[in-house]
């Protein structure tokens, strides 16, 4: 799982839409999230880098569709995995999707053009999520 510094995640944080500004701080969010570690066993040290994958994800640094082989990759078997990730994705992300979706085209995009020839450098680039959310 990709870390980010407290600086880079207010960055990010910043740019979000409301709907996702508004998730990574709900209290429903880290209740949603404590349930699930509960009702799978994986409370204290086994499922503690569980939220910071969901912040990342919700922030952008993370894509939704590698949420369950970073749960893998924690050293949580497969099925276990799909089943703590298909929680994770009812609960906390299916309600905000779209700015989600949103979030990673955007992302994708800005890829694109960077690595594209005759196209502005890194450092010329604006913002991570230029384009109107």
């Amino acid at each position: 799982m990709k870390r980010i510094t407290e600086e880079e995640f207010w960055e990010l944080y910043e740019m979000l839409p409301e709907s996702l500004q508004t998730q990574i701080f709900s209290s429903k969010t880290a209740s949603a999230i404590q349930g699930i570690l509960e009702r799978h066993d994986l409370m204290g040290e086994k499922g503690e880098d569980i939220p910071e994958l969901v912040g990342n994800i919700l922030l952008g640094v993370t894509p939704e569709e590698k949420l369950e082989a970073e749960l893998e990759a924690m050293g949580i078997k497969k099925q276990k995995a799909e089943e703590v990730g298909n929680e994770i994705y009812n609960a906390v992300l299916k309600p905000v999707r779209i700015d989600l979706e949103k979030i990673q085209r955007n992302k994708k995009r800005k890829e694109r053009l960077k690595n594209a020839p005759g196209t502005e450098s890194e450092e010329e680039s604006s913002d991570e999520y230029s384009e109107s959310l």
